[in-house]
């Protein structure tokens, strides 16, 4: 362990944006703690099951801290670490997930997939996006399709 300050970078996100020239984006000890309390209060995430896509950085924390908490007791997190829109919809469906956390291209991908009225997510409770501003046109489908809220992380 070594003491630093909460303003010292803690992580450096590779991001495309909207350019899709990478670039680093820099979170700080004291905002990722931040995000995790929040989220972890807000989503009630150890009583939940959550999958969550790469990218989500409010997912990388609060499901690091749900994993330690309800290792042992059949809920367990999930995490894909690619864009597999099947695999997400396979998971959700399967699992009665409540809490999904994704990128807006995800929740785009789900909504635009062939097959999303075959698989049943009536487990959803809350779903939550960040990395990019999540278009409307997406969130509406999403909430229409999948008859669950969707609420942007813009920490």
């Amino acid at each position: 362990m070594v003491e630093c300050d909460g303003s010292e970078t803690a992580v450096i996100l590779y991001t495309s944006g909207t350019t899709g020239q990478p670039k680093g984006a820099e979170l700080s000890h004291a905002n990722l703690g931040r995000t995790r309390r929040s989220s972890w209060r807000t989503c009630s995430i150890s009583l939940q099951r959550t999958l969550c896509s790469a990218g989500c950085r409010s997912s990388t924390c609060s499901v690091k801290r749900a994993a330690q908490r309800v290792r042992g007791r059949g809920r367990v997190p999930h995490s894909l670490a690619t864009l597999r829109p099947s695999k997400a919809l396979e998971i959700l469906a399967r699992d009665h997930v409540t809490v999904f956390e994704g990128v807006p291209t995800m929740y785009g991908a789900l909504v635009h997939h062939p097959d999303w009225a075959k698989f049943d997510l009536s487990a959803l409770r809350l779903c939550v996006t960040g990395g990019s501003a999540m278009p409307v046109e997406i969130m509406r489908g999403f909430e229409r399709n999948f008859g669950c809220s969707v609420l942007e992380d813009t920490a």
